[in-house]
Parts: C-alpha cells; sequence; structure tokens
C-alpha cells in the first residue's frame, strides 16, 4: 500500500500525536450531519459516484476523487438527487464509462455518457483557500440515510508536503464544526466556499476521531478542468474521435464488478484505444461500498 508523507497538515488544527507518515485511511461518510433542506441549490450538484461522492462540474463530467477511480475504465454508476427515493428513478441514473486522472492530486473526471441537467452544474473555485475559511462538505457515504447530508466545516492551513507516487500537490487540513464524523463513503466529495467547489475529500486524519480529513486542493487545475470539459467527449461508437479528444486511461470501458478488490490500476498516461459505449450491469445506489468504483479515503490503491 502507498504511503503518504504529511509535512504538516493535520497538526495544524490540534491533532496531537499524529506522526509524519501516514497510511492511507478508510474512506469518510458524514455520520451525524445534517441533512440537506430542499432549498439548498448547492446540494443539487452532489451526486453518487458509485460507492463514492462527486460534484457535477460540466454536462459530460463530475469531479471526484482519483482514488474513486483507481481503474479509470470501469463503467461506474452516477446517481442524481438529494435522497434516496430520487436517486432510484429511471431518469436520474446515468453512466460514466471513463475517468480523467488531474496531473496532480487525488483528483479526477469521471465522463458521463449522457448529458445530466445543466442545472447541476457547479461552478470550481481557481484560487487557494485561506486558513479559517467556512464553507459545507457534502458527502453520500455510509451513515447518510435517506437524504444527502453536510456538515459545516473550516480550513486549516495549506501544505504542499502530500506527495502522491512522488509528486507534490497542494492539500489541506478541513476540520468539522458540527457533529459530523468521517466514514466510509464520502471520497470524492466536496468542500463548497461560497457557491464554489474549493475542494475534493480525499482522506481523514488518523487522529481527531473523524473531525479532520484532508482535502485535495483544486488551485493550479482550473485550466485542466476548463480544457477537459470543454473537449469534445470521444464517440461511445466505433468511430473516429475528433482530433483534440480527450483521452481516457486505457482501453474500453468495462461493467464495474463490486467484488473486485484487487484490479491494479490502468497506466494514467496510456492513450491506447477509443472507448466503446459500455454495457453491463449498473451499480445500485449504496448504503456502503456497493460498486467497485473505489471508496478508500486514502491517496492509494491496495
Amino acid at each position: 500500500m502507498r504511503k503518504i508523507t504529511i509535512l504538516t497538515a493535520a497538526s495544524l488544527l490540534g491533532i496531537a500525536g499524529t506522526s509524519g507518515v501516514l497510511a492511507a485511511g478508510t474512506a469518510a461518510a458524514l455520520t451525524n450531519g445534517t441533512p440537506v433542506s430542499p432549498e439548498d441549490d448547492t446540494a443539487a450538484g452532489v451526486v453518487q459516484v458509485a460507492s463514492c461522492t462527486g460534484t457535477v462540474v460540466a454536462p459530460h463530467w463530475v469531479l471526484t476523487a482519483q482514488h474513486c477511480v483507481e481503474v479509470p475504465n470501469l463503467q461506474r454508476s452516477i446517481y442524481v438527487g438529494t435522497t434516496r427515493e430520487q436517486q432510484h428513478r429511471e431518469e436520474n441514473k446515468f453512466t460514466s464509462d471513463y475517468a480523467v486522472w488531474a496531473p496532480h492530486g487525488d483528483v479526477a473526471l469521471a465522463h458521463v455518457t449522457d448529458a445530466l441537467p445543466q442545472r447541476l452544474v457547479r461552478e470550481v473555485r481557481r484560487t487557494p483557500v485561506s486558513f479559517g475559511e467556512q464553507g459545507r462538505v457534502y458527502g453520500w457515504g455510509a451513515g447518510t440515510g435517506e437524504t444527502l447530508q453536510y456538515s459545516r466545516a473550516a480550513v486549516g492551513k495549506t501544505t504542499s508536503g502530500v506527495r502522491p507516487q512522488g509528486n507534490e500537490h497542494d492539500a489541506f487540513v478541513v476540520q468539522y464544526l458540527d457533529e459530523a464524523r468521517a466514514g466510509r463513503g464520502d471520497s470524492g466529495g466536496p468542500l463548497f466556499i461560497d457557491d464554489e467547489v474549493a475542494g475534493v475529500t480525499s482522506f481523514k486524519a488518523p487522529q481527531g476521531g473523524g473531525r479532520y480529513s484532508l482535502f485535495a486542493s483544486l488551485h493550479g487545475l482550473g485550466d485542466w478542468i476548463a480544457q477537459t470539459t470543454a473537449t469534445p467527449t470521444q464517440p461511445s461508437t466505433g468511430d473516429a474521435p475528433a482530433e483534440n479528444a480527450p483521452h481516457h486511461n486505457g482501453p474500453v470501458a468495462k461493467p464495474e464488478n463490486p467484488n473486485s478488490k484487487n484490479l491494479q490500476p490502468q497506466n494514467p498516461r496510456s492513450e491506447n484505444s477509443q472507448p466503446k459505449q459500455p454495457r453491463g450491469p449498473q451499480a445500485t445506489p449504496g448504503r456502503s461500498g456497493a460498486g467497485g468504483g473505489g471508496s478508500s479515503l486514502g491517496l492509494s490503491s491496495s
């Protein structure tokens, strides 16, 4: 299992005894979070990505954590709605056929074959977060119940000391201000500050009783997100792709296998062949761990 080096991070919010090297943690869900209200327009853009959480940032793209799509060419189910009842409606079930990894950080974009409603699209923050800023964290993890939950949260000190696969990137600690605790299933979920996605839930700190998580920063990824989501999508048939179509990370998408725990990630730089329209079963909107999209809250593959 890949290890993650933290130079400064968790201790900056008073998590005593945190060591400098953290093994990848478990996934998080907002246990004891606050159910969103029907008037929460921001929440509408938060979706379930297999057993993780994500945010709609373009009609065909969902922002999530890279470790949620460690095998980028699996078919994954996307569920829209702020309640389980809404998620089970046929018109709210979508399919992701491949994912594109960010150039750095625990960040990825999942491509959705059919366009999501424009009203779900949320803006991405381009400026770095600042210590003490407050916002809301959303997540579809275990313990969420029948309604999407959120927690008020505060930003800790930003650090460039997280080095997955040897690449430095900015990350920051978030403290949940309500009674919410991190648990399985919130990976990839957003931190919203002033109605913009400012970070992606990555993994929870080993200390602090689940009240602290490390978030992947989106600062420096704005152009990558804009370029990826603006590029014409690859065809789902055998037709030749557009000249500037985005490359997915490997061969044709395969149906998600919820029982596969030992799949190795594809080479994220591979540009071998074009995706075809995926066929196969869809995951059921899960209580916890449904689907094989990955729900570890760490920057790791096991």
